[in-house]
């Protein structure tokens, strides 16, 4: 038991030691909007596109401490020992001159009840996250969690359709109407010098400026990777190896899984001061290949400055390769405007309709949006919306395994392929108070009849209906509507432990189908990751 005491005290002593952070600051769309309000400052240079950021470069722009500060209570007990743990410190921390570390508590208990038609849904959800600065080079950050969930039916179709979580892994039948999983995730970050960063975990990537993104997102699954962060003057360039899982039924039935793998370039340049531009590229190949035998990494993907194309070409392979362009304008300190080009085939004679219109191999995609943080000069209110539109066929690959997906799960945007959409957000915090209103309106084509229509990037880019004459919402055209009213009070900022309630609105209809989902929940939790519910 005194082990114990001392052991507790000594990682509850605080340090007055100055040092640098190199692990991220935790990925969530409305954190980081708070905090792009003040990185859109025209003085401000620093490349948002590239998400998540690292705590360390952001504070060469901001006060970070200050971004995140919110007035501690003042009574005597939010002093005391306990106090401070629950409201405004790390539940455990040790801070000395060359070694920092930190552990919190993670939970979701959520209660909801899905009116339509009537059921219970609730998360359960248990873990810790561990962060620490070993001298001022070496970062490192881990999270685990065991979960027990029952979900809306939308939510539940997927799930028994996919065989995973949205944004997690494969997950077991837990009692009647419910389901167990676990979710672990992690990093470790070496920063030699200012100028270039090397990580290596099981994680996820966000490149864009917008709640969606269209060229690699965060709505799959974790992966492992490597990744390389250089930046030197205004430009900014990202390096990422990873590997996949395709969960498609293997063709020899025994229930095995391929692996397949994938490297990104991102490229962001500031030629002045309110003008972003980016270039991203991508190759996804599979671990084996066409007669089945294991080809693991191609070493010829290692390279980090090289185009795909041509090597590609020069293999005699046909991998999945994917190129993208990113403007971001910031007219005004409120003010962004920002869009992305997703290019996964092109020629221009048949994107001008020569010599007929929707030719199939017409894969392409395009977001733009707009930002307005402060709005009417109100202090941390800000609004954004964004359109998102994306051809049939898009991120499909004639072999199945090298699809732009994995663990089931596009790795782009959750709709995968075939769609359009539009969103509004409106996000505000005063103090310890949070509120969101989100909106979104999307048609999608999906496949009917067992035809390939284009809208889901796991089948294979064969089969066409038409050669000619595709257009975006073809197939099975749905349409969904998405709302979402929410709020919080933030008890403890440091690891985000909150109350919050809030209500969702979901609306799916087509010629065979009309269903809504309308809940209303009530939680208490901690820091969690990020995952996609709203298409």
């Amino acid at each position: 038991m005194k082990k114990t005491f001392i052991i507790v005290l000594i990682l509850s002593v605080s340090g007055v030691y100055t040092y640098s952070q190199h692990t991220h600051m935790y990925y969530n769309p409305f954190d980081y909007n708070q905090a792009e309000a003040g990185l859109n400052n025209l003085d401000v240079s620093f490349h948002t596109a590239v998400k998540p950021w690292r705590i360390g470069e952001i504070k060469q722009h901001l006060d970070y401490d200050s971004l995140r500060y919110i007035p501690n209570y003042n009574s005597k007990f939010a002093r005391s020992f306990v106090g401070r743990r629950l409201f405004s410190e790390d539940l455990l921390y040790l801070e000395t001159k060359h070694v920092q570390l930190y552990a919190n508590p993670a939970f979701n208990f959520q209660l909801g009840r899905n009116f339509l038609p009537g059921q219970l849904t609730y998360f359960n959800t248990r873990g810790f996250h561990a962060r620490g600065n070993i001298t001022k080079m070496l970062s490192f950050y881990t999270e685990f969690y065991e979960n027990q969930a029952a979900f809306a039916d939308y939510i539940t179709d997927f799930i028994d359709s996919n065989r995973v979580i949205p944004g997690q892994g494969r997950t077991k039948q837990f009692k009647e109407a419910s389901y167990d999983y676990a979710f672990a995730g992690g990093y470790i970050n070496f920063t030699p010098v200012k100028y270039i960063s090397f990580e290596l975990g099981h994680g996820k990537h966000f490149i864009g400026d917008g709640y969606r993104s269209l060229l690699l997102s965060d709505n799959s699954f974790n992966y492992p990777y490597f990744k390389i962060s250089t930046q030197v003057w205004k430009i900014k360039y990202v390096n990422i190896w990873a590997e996949f899982q395709d969960n498609t039924p293997s063709v020899n039935a025994d229930n095995l899984n391929y692996k397949k793998y994938g490297t990104f370039h991102y490229l962001s340049i500031q030629p002045v001061r309110y003008l972003t531009l980016g270039f991203f590229e991508s190759i996804i190949w599979s671990g084996s290949d066409s007669t089945g035998n294991t080809r693991g990494f191609d070493v010829n993907y290692i390279n980090p400055i090289i185009f795909y194309r041509p090597i590609e070409y020069g293999l005699g392979s046909a991998d999945n390769a994917l190129m993208g362009f990113t403007l971001q304008i910031r007219p005004h300190d409120n003010h962004q405007i920002y869009a992305q080009i997703l290019l996964d085939e092109f020629l221009l004679q048949y994107v001008l309709g020569n010599p007929q219109k929707g030719w199939r191999a017409n894969k392409q995609g395009f977001q733009i949006g707009y930002k307005y943080f402060h709005m009417f000069g109100l202090r941390n209110l800000n609004f954004q919306t964004e359109f998102n539109y994306v051809r049939p066929y898009t991120y499909q690959h004639y072999r199945i395994n090298s699809n732009y997906g994995h663990y089931n799960q596009a790795l782009a945007h959750p709709l995968g392929a075939n769609f359009w959409e539009a969103i509004g957000i409106l996000r505000y915090q005063n103090k310890r108070i949070t509120a969101e209103a989100r909106l979104s309106y999307a048609q999608h084509g999906t496949d009917t009849g067992g035809v390939n229509y284009g809208g889901n990037v796991f089948v294979q880019d064969i089969n066409h209906p038409n050669e000619f004459g595709n257009y975006v919402g073809q197939g099975m055209k749905e349409q969904i509507w998405f709302g979402e009213l929410r709020g919080g009070y933030i008890i403890n900022p440091t690891y985000d432990l909150r109350v919050e309630m809030g209500m969702q609105f979901r609306s799916l209809s087509s010629a065979i189908r009309d269903d809504q989902t309308f809940v209303i929940y009530f939680g208490l939790r901690t820091r969690i990751p990020n995952f996609y519910m709203d298409y």
